[in-house]
């Protein structure tokens, strides 16, 4: 194995000192730092061995600051934190700059994740919950822990935390105690509609009319009540795929939610685009059902004239990794490959160019700040319940990949739930961020309608920028600002 590494190491150095303006340049750098870390592997003595991983942090360090828009940059920050990562726990702090990509280069001086004695991340909100009846929710619920409709009149909160009632989701129908068995502080219906706004100055955009208007949005989802005013004029509700399904009727949650985040007119990034409502029933064919939505769609699409077609579709569902090779499975991504062949830009929690978590900011904050989104609740919860040496491992590990991820809000975020009625969702998912994205990428369409989705996506990752807490949030008002430079 050392001969092929090394027929490789000469092989991609001589591209390099002969090719000096080869397209292909970036990529042997990046595969030549890559076959010295292999070859440390093999070094017969510890200075080879620190040789070999030196040469293999010059090589990209050389594609990172040559070849900066290079696609290549992020995997060789990943692996450049890998190496020097292996250095400092040997004690060659010199080399603690490369940890965190970007957040230990001159590009970015933010602090990732400042942990304190035990290992948690200072600033973050995740906290244990204490109350009996919460735990019991958490049991019930997988960890949401959600009390919509339900009856707390009689529960005392007093000594709960504001952290824990933050991570409740809740609805208009919940029913609470009076304020002196709540903490100092929790409102219920303050916190609901201090929630309200996207957040990270979306509302500013649309002030400046960039509501999305003139592009047409669809949301894949359960059925919903089609006559929500919060889509008033807006909306085209379609369930033709399914016509006769006997589960038509049976309203959800989930769609209502995932439309009034995309599409309402008090809760959506895209508050004045139309609203295409695909209804498909909750019967467990969940990837089935969405080709033949999607499917559908095509054949709308090829019907409407141009300005009034199908830009981004919303699915807030993926294909689970031991599904991905089934026939339903294969024919959905067949057909969002068709659709995105048309210029349709479908947004989805599964295999998607964008590879996002969701982020939120905690109710209290500035919800329009940045610096105020912390890591996803789910992770947050995870890195909570280890042990603090496995905490530490766990961390390391995520400061390498930590930078790969897009961070868009997806929790302490409220959704329109009926007429004249919200769910409050504390903790949140991939489901309530994919309608967020799915709003920029409409958004960008509004202001410069000869981009591509793919275009689109890369200025999305290009603009996104790290908070104090070391992750790597949307940024919507340069992402707006770049794609307008592009006209």
């Amino acid at each position: 194995m050392r001969k092929i590494w090394k027929s490789a190491e000469l092989s991609l150095a001589k591209i390099i000192n002969e090719f000096p303006q080869s397209n292909y340049l970036a990529d042997s750098l990046y595969w030549l730092g890559f076959c010295f870390n292999k070859l440390s592997a093999a070094a017969q003595t510890t200075e080879e061995k620190i040789r070999q991983k030196q040469d293999a942090i010059t090589h990209l360090n050389s594609l990172i600051e040559r070849f900066s828009r290079s696609p290549w940059v992020n995997d060789a920050e990943v692996l450049r934190n890998e190496i020097a990562l292996s250095f400092v726990h040997n004690g060659l702090i010199d080399f603690k700059k490369y940890i965190g990509g970007e957040m230990g280069s001159k590009k970015d001086k933010t602090s990732l994740f400042i942990q304190d004695e035990t290992g948690w991340i200072r600033g973050f909100s995740y906290t244990a919950t204490k109350h009996a009846l919460i735990l019991k929710l958490k049991a019930h619920t997988d960890n949401a822990m959600e009390a919509q409709g339900m009856d707390l009149s009689g529960e005392n909160f007093a000594q709960t935390s504001l952290q824990e009632l933050w991570q409740l989701s809740y609805d208009t129908k919940t029913l609470w105690p009076e304020e002196n068995l709540l903490p100092p502080g929790f409102k219920p219906g303050v916190v609901s509609t201090s929630t309200i706004s996207p957040g990270l100055e979306i509302c500013k955009l649309h002030e400046y009319g960039i509501t999305g208007k003139g592009i047409s949005v669809a949301v894949i989802d359960k059925p919903i009540l089609s006559t929500h005013r919060e889509f008033s004029g807006r909306i085209e509700y379609i369930i033709e795929v399914f016509k006769d399904h006997p589960r038509n009727k049976r309203l959800h949650f989930h769609g209502i939610a995932c439309a009034s985040l995309l599409a309402g007119e008090k809760y959506g990034v895209v508050n004045q685009g139309f609203l295409y409502y695909f209804a498909v029933p909750d019967d467990g064919k969940n990837v089935s059902n969405y080709t033949a939505a999607l499917e559908k769609i095509l054949q709308i699409n090829s019907e409407l004239p141009g300005p009034k077609k199908i830009k981004v579709v919303s699915i807030s569902d993926g294909i689970p990794r031991d599904k991905r090779d089934n026939p339903d499975s294969i024919k959905l991504l067949q057909t969002i490959k068709e659709a995105e062949k048309q210029g349709m830009a479908v947004v989805h929690c599964g295999v998607f160019p964008i590879n996002f978590i969701v982020t939120g900011c905690p109710p209290g904050k500035n919800r329009e700040e940045a610096e105020n989104y912390e890591l996803w609740l789910y992770w947050q919860r995870r890195i909570y319940e280890m042990d603090v040496k496995e905490r530490k491992i766990y961390l390391d590990n995520l400061k390498l990949r930590i930078g790969n991820y897009i961070c868009v809000p997806g929790e302490y975020r409220t959704s329109n739930s009926g007429n004249g009625e919200y769910t409050y969702w504390g903790e949140g998912g991939l489901s309530w961020a994919c309608p967020y994205l799915a709003g920029l990428i409409a958004l960008g369409l509004q202001v410069n309608t000869s981009m591509s989705a793919q275009d689109l996506y890369k200025v999305i990752i290009e603009t996104s920028t790290f908070n104090r807490f070391g992750i790597k949030v949307v940024n919507p008002d340069a992402y707006i600002k770049k794609v307008k430079n592009n006209v």
